[in-house]
């Protein structure tokens, strides 16, 4: 759910070994909008959500190339 969705973020974030700046890159959001998720400053709109999961999908069964 979108009240999960910071937890869930900074633990995906963690269990990589990711950095704010690097899901941002990657991804296509700020890094302003990863920490305000992260922090339950915001709420993530659904393209936020989609763009998070591919790019978690996409790392976590290509992580060579990704990095």
């Amino acid at each position: 759910t979108k009240e999960n969705a910071g937890v869930k973020l900074l633990e995906h974030r963690e269990e990589n070994k990711l950095t704010q700046e690097k899901v941002a890159e990657k991804s296509g959001i700020t890094v302003q909008t990863i920490s305000s998720i992260e922090n339950g400053y915001k709420k993530p709109q659904s393209m936020t959500i989609f763009k998070l999961q591919k790019y978690f999908n996409k790392f976590t069964q290509c992580p060579e190339k990704t990095k």
